[in-house]
């Protein structure tokens, strides 16, 4: 019975699609079938079938592994202030969609606030923080789900090794020495951390509070250093243990980040 349905189902298929094509074979039109399917999805007057081409799209930002790292399941890019921001948009999108950055608020991010146009070689805003990746035209705006650009508080901001009145001290290579390798230089940025932000989803396992260093329980904001790159090895790690019959319930992180003092 299942493969006579399934049969009947293709056949169903095969011939619907056979006379659309003879259809603009014959006249140089498309049915309206097709065309109620590839319809511009921010046109209100758009029928139904056109908002699954625009998730399609959304999701398209999901799958682009700059994004998403190599695991997939890297959900922050982090930049500076004015910096380059490389973005791997889809180089599919309708020409009158524009994709634009808005600024999360208690981890909320406002669709109906102005936005920041962005493209390929943007530079990242000026403002720190953790910014929403969206999609508009016209009026319309839809959220890239599990995609958030940071921009993080440069290093310059410290003053005798403070942020505000949160204590972070000093590299060993800060004066004049030269470090051993580059990885060991002071970090360009911090993630501004406020009681807000700090369940934040940075990748599939793991919230920013995770990296979070002990201490200093009652000032806020607080600022870390945390690498995308790492998330990915920590991601694929998850991966290869559920691979090999090792289903990860919980897993946590034991100083992820501890400031120099």
């Amino acid at each position: 019975m299942f493969n006579a349905v399934r049969a009947g189902v293709i056949a169903l298929f095969a011939v619907g699609w056979s006379w659309s094509i003879a259809i603009a074979a014959e006249t140089g039109t498309t049915p309206d079938a097709a065309e109620r399917l590839t319809a511009d999805p921010f046109d209100p007057a758009s029928a139904p079938e056109a908002a699954f081409i625009m998730d399609a799209i959304v999701r398209r930002f999901s799958d682009v592994e700059d994004l998403r790292g190599i695991s997939g399941n890297v959900r922050v890019v982090l930049t500076e202030p004015g910096e380059p921001m490389y973005l791997a948009l889809p180089d599919s999108l309708p020409a009158d969609v524009v994709t634009e950055l808005r600024l999360m608020q208690n981890g909320v991010v406002d669709l109906s606030a102005p936005g920041i146009a962005v493209d390929s070689l943007a530079r990242a805003p000026a403002q720190s923080g953790v910014w929403a990746l969206t999609l508009r035209h016209g009026t319309d705006v839809e959220e890239v789900p599990d995609v958030r650009v940071v921009v993080q508080v440069p290093a310059s901001t410290r003053r005798n090794g403070d942020i505000g009145k949160y204590h972070i001290g000093e590299w060993p290579f800060e004066h004049g020495r030269k470090p051993p390798k580059d990885i060991y230089q002071t970090p360009r940025g911090f993630i501004e951390v406020t009681p807000e932000n700090m369940t934040l989803p940075i990748s599939e396992h793991f919230v920013l509070a995770d990296f979070l260093t002990k201490g200093q329980a009652d000032v806020w904001p607080k600022y870390v250093v945390m690498s995308p790159r790492l998330l990915d090895k920590l991601e694929l790690t998850v991966a290869v243990l559920e691979k090999n019959g090792r289903p990860v319930i919980d897993v946590g992180i034991i100083s992820g980040f501890r400031t120099p003092w």
